[in-house]
């Protein structure tokens, strides 16, 4: 009997201390990519989001001090599709037009966007709550949200866009 009160314990304390773990560490990570809206080859520098069960978030920053939003998704897929695609962060709406999917695998996809300043500074205080394209609308979980709130704080503040 003691030894049952002292599993459960040790579980809810457990749950406790990992629930109380900040949920985004920053990363900056220094890397090459090709752009794809141009084809150039960029040096540049990153910081990646892993979202639960919806793919990941990714800002690079260039040499040429352009920074891009890459979104990665594992659902509602349309490779090769160029549609409107759709940013949500509390109650606004970021629209950017001529978004192409590109197939990174059979089960991940990609859209990259060119992001100003102004509009990183706005998702460090709102964060990111998901984004629709071509009519097929990904939300993210509170937790997500919470952490891009910790996401874009980072890149805003460590990438200085």
């Amino acid at each position: 009997m003691h030894l049952r009160i002292l599993y459960l314990l040790v579980f809810a304390f457990t749950v406790y201390y990992n629930s109380a773990q900040p949920g985004y560490q920053c990363h900056i990570q220094i890397d090459t990519m090709t752009i794809p809206l141009t084809g150039n080859l960029q040096q540049g520098a990153y910081v990646e989001l892993r979202l639960e069960k919806k793919g990941r978030l990714r800002v690079f920053k260039a040499a040429d001090q352009k920074c891009y939003l890459m979104c990665y998704t594992v659902e509602n897929f349309y490779f090769g599709r160029v549609d409107v695609l759709n940013l949500f962060s509390g109650s606004k709406q970021y629209t950017e037009e001529g978004v192409k999917q590109f197939k990174i695998s059979k089960t991940e996809a990609l859209y990259v966007i060119p992001v100003q300043r102004n509009y990183l500074n706005q998702l460090q205080f709102e964060g990111l709550s998901g984004y629709s394209f071509a009519g097929a609308e990904t939300r993210f979980s509170r937790r997500d949200i919470k952490n891009s709130l910790l996401f874009f704080n980072c890149v805003f503040n460590s990438l200085k866009p």
